[in-house]
C-alpha cells in the first residue's frame, strides 16, 4: 500500500470534517484499521471513536471536532444518499407538535434490521428503528409522516390535524402517502379517518 497516496485518496474523497467509517471498507478491514490507527498516531488523521475517523479543519479556536449528531446523520440518515430520517419525538419537535427537545435522537433507517436498538457514539445515544419499506430520497417524507400517524392515538391526531395537513400539502405528499399506505398496519386507515387527515385523498 502506498501510504501517502492512500491518505491523500481518503482526503480527496471525504474532505474536512466528514466522518470516515471503518465499516465502509468491508468485513475484512483489518489492514485498513491498522493503517488508520497508525496514521492517527502520526497526526495525519483524527480518530473520533471506535471505527470512526476524520480530517479536522482548523478554526480560530483550534482543530474542529465532530459532534455525535453529525455522525448519526452521516451514517444513518445520509448526506449524499438518503437512507433514513428523524422519527419519534424529534420529528414531532420539528413539526411543531411537541416543544420537548428529545434527549435521545430516534432514527428510522435502512442501516438496521432490528425493530428497535440503541447505539452509542461518543457519549450520545440514539434509537435506531427498521422502516416498513426501503427509504429513499423520493419517499422519506411520506414514510416519516406515516410513521408519525401510525404511532399516534386519535386525540393527538385531531389536536394536530392542521399542522399535519399543512406538512403534507407543503411537501406535496398526497399521492406518495397513498402509494405507501399498504406497507403499514391496516389500522392506519382508521387513524387517518378518525384523525380527520383527509388531505391525502384530494
Amino acid at each position: 500500500m502506498n501510504e501517502k497516496l492512500s491518505i491523500e485518496s481518503l482526503f480527496n474523497k471525504y474532505g474536512y470534517d466528514n466522518p470516515i467509517f471503518l465499516s465502509e471498507f468491508g468485513v475484512d478491514n483489518t489492514r485498513m484499521r491498522q493503517y488508520l490507527l497508525r496514521k492517527s498516531k502520526e497526526g495525519k488523521i483524527r480518530k473520533y471513536d471506535r471505527g470512526i475517523y476524520y480530517f479536522p479543519s482548523t478554526t480560530i479556536l483550534g482543530e474542529s471536532e465532530l459532534s455525535p449528531t453529525e455522525i448519526y446523520i452521516s451514517k444513518y440518515i445520509g448526506t449524499k444518499e438518503t437512507k433514513g430520517y428523524i422519527s419519534g419525538l424529534g420529528f414531532e419537535y420539528n413539526l411543531g407538535i411537541s416543544t420537548q427537545v428529545p434527549s435521545i435522537i430516534e432514527i428510522t433507517t435502512n442501516a438496521t434490521s432490528s425493530k428497535r436498538r440503541i447505539v452509542t457514539i461518543g457519549k450520545q445515544k440514539a434509537i435506531l428503528k427498521k422502516p416498513y419499506t426501503v427509504i429513499n430520497a423520493d419517499n422519506c417524507k411520506a414514510l416519516q409522516i406515516l410513521d408519525f400517524v401510525n404511532s399516534c392515538d386519535t386525540n393527538k391526531l385531531l389536536k394536530n390535524k392542521q399542522k399535519i395537513k399543512l406538512y403534507i400539502q407543503d411537501n406535496n405528499l398526497s399521492q406518495k402517502i397513498i402509494r405507501y399506505l399498504n406497507v403499514y398496519p391496516s389500522s392506519i386507515y382508521k387513524k387517518l379517518i378518525e384523525g380527520e387527515i383527509y388531505v391525502f385523498t384530494s
